[in-house]
Formats: C-alpha cells, sequence, structure tokens
C-alpha cells in the first residue's frame, strides 16, 4: 500500500505526523474461497492466497462484495476498473485506489465508514460525492487531476490532504488550510502551478502538446504505469517541444525512476511523435533500446 500507508508511518517527504490507524476488535470472514485475515495493524483484510485469487479474476470486485468483514482494501497498481460493488462492505475503513485508471469515485458515496481513501495518480477529477465520507481523516489525491475541492470543507475529522501535483491553485489550497485548521493540507509546489494534469485524458495531453503548454499525462498499459510531462519549448527550434518520461511503476527495479527526454516537434501527431526515440537522452532511453 505505497501511497495509504503515509498515514501510518509518515508521508513521502518524511513527516511522520500523520494519522496513525486505530486498532479494531473486527471477527474474519470467509465466502467463495476468499478468506481474510488482519493485518499488522489489526485491521481486517483479505490474505495473499484471497489477492492471488482476486488478481486472477481481473480484480472484479463482486468476487468479494459478500465478505462484509473486511476494514481495508489493497487495490493500489491493480486495473480494476468497477467499485460499485465495495458499497456492501459495511466495515470498510481503508482503501487505496492509487495507480488505478479509477475516473469516478461516486459509488463510494454510500461508504460512510472510509478513514482513509488513497486516490493518488488516478483519473479522478470530481470529488464532489467525498462529502458523504464523514468518518473521512485521511485523503490523498497527489497527482491526480481534481481541480475543486470545496467539498473538503464539509468534513471536519479530516487530519491529513495530499493535494500535490493536483489542478488545485495555490489560493483554493491556502484557503482549505484555513478552512480546516486541524489538518495537515500539503499543497501543489509553487513552481508547477500552471502544469495541467490530464489525469488519463491522451487527448487533453495531446491538445497541449500542439501547443507545448506545460502538462503532465498518466498511463496505465499491460500493468505499467507510465508517466509523460511537457517541461516546455526547445531553444532549438519555435516548434519544438520537450518532454520527459519515466515508469510510475514497472515489475523491475531497475526501470523505476529512469527517465528520458525528447525533443519533438509539436505539429506532429503527439501519438506519431512519441514513437521516435532518435532526439531522446538519459538512461531510460537506453533501457528502451538496448
Amino acid at each position: 500500500m505505497v501511497f495509504l500507508s503515509g498515514c501510518f508511518q509518515g508521508n513521502n517527504n518524511g513527516n511522520n505526523n500523520s494519522p496513525t490507524p486505530i486498532p479494531t476488535m473486527g471477527k474474519l470472514c470467509s465466502k467463495n474461497g476468499y478468506k481474510t485475515e488482519k493485518n499488522n495493524d489489526g485491521f481486517v483484510t483479505l490474505n495473499d492466497k484471497s489477492m492471488d485469487k482476486l488478481a486472477e479474476n481481473n480484480y472484479d470486485l463482486r468476487e468479494i462484495s459478500g465478505l462484509s468483514c473486511i476494514e481495508l482494501l489493497d487495490l493500489a497498481d491493480t486495473p480494476v476498473a468497477d467499485i460499485e460493488p465495495l458499497k456492501e462492505l459495511k466495515k470498510l475503513k481503508i482503501l487505496d485506489l492509487s495507480f488505478t485508471a479509477i475516473n469516478d469515485i461516486s459509488d463510494l458515496k454510500k461508504s460512510t465508514t472510509i478513514e482513509r481513501l488513497g486516490l493518488a495518480y488516478t483519473d479522478v477529477s470530481n470529488i464532489s460525492s467525498i462529502k458523504s465520507l464523514e468518518n473521512l481523516r485521511f485523503l490523498n489525491l497527489r497527482e491526480s487531476p481534481v481541480s475543486s475541492v470545496s467539498r473538503l470543507k464539509d468534513l471536519p475529522r479530516l487530519e491529513y490532504v495530499d493535494l500535490r501535483g493536483t489542478n488545485v491553485s495555490i489560493l483554493d489550497c491556502k484557503t482549505l488550510q484555513q478552512e480546516l485548521p486541524n489538518a495537515k493540507v500539503l499543497c501543489p509546489d509553487p513552481e508547477t502551478e500552471g502544469v495541467k494534469n490530464c489525469g488519463y485524458d491522451r487527448k487533453c495531453f495531446a491538445t497541449e502538446f500542439k501547443k507545448c503548454r506545460k502538462a503532465k499525462l498518466t498511463e496505465r498499459t499491460k500493468g505499467l504505469v507510465f508517466h509523460y510531462e511537457i517541461i516546455g519549448s526547445s531553444d532549438e527550434g519555435e516548434d519544438l517541444c520537450v518532454l520527459e518520461m519515466k515508469y510510475l511503476s514497472h515489475p523491475s527495479d531497475l526501470w523505476l525512476g529512469k527517465k528520458m527526454q525528447c525533443v519533438y516537434n509539436s505539429q506532429q501527431e503527439f501519438e506519431t511523435a512519441i514513437k521516435d526515440y532518435s532526439t531522446c537522452t538519459g538512461p531510460l532511453v537506453k533501457l528502451l533500446t538496448s
């Protein structure tokens, strides 16, 4: 659980004053070959074999909708598509959907028991339905395309909100900090304000590429998560645009964190331009072409 672990052991900046877990007295349950266990923090979750079985069934959450005892569900970095069955999990407290292509969380509006929700690097742009999550304490929206967070002021129990890398303005983030004085709110970096986060919308990113305007795109393909970012115009020519690319998720640690920068003619179609590695430099291009 890459992102929600931050609420237990500190966030990615090394801060350790995030909310800590509350041990529970939940009982275990099983159904249809799926079994639960308690993790080290005392929360009821699927055991490893059941998670493997869920993966074999392409993360069809209908498979586990009858396991009403589940309190923690880690779906980060999975191809989960439909979260509607989660409404049957009446005791769900912790849900991580980070690094998934989920773009609609309206099905969570009845999951009022949720206390910690991870939506980092998702395609979620509308969080209006989150106002019903009255017990929500921890919310990670990092690098999602969300732009409006006005609904969050109605959640007085919030203790931690991560808005880094979103489309939320610095002004709106500072306003939220004032409206939630007891919460730790992490705002976007002022240096990246104005960089449009397109989420998983390739059409949005292609439009920005045409004008070489700063933007970001996340893409999930065959279990791999790839990140594109338009850095800006190149000094080498008016129509030349600099893109930076890296893997956010990859089964090999050798590929993680490796970047490459490419210079493309923005008058080309984005889909055509990115097939050419001849103008690219950096460790990642060496891996891709070796």
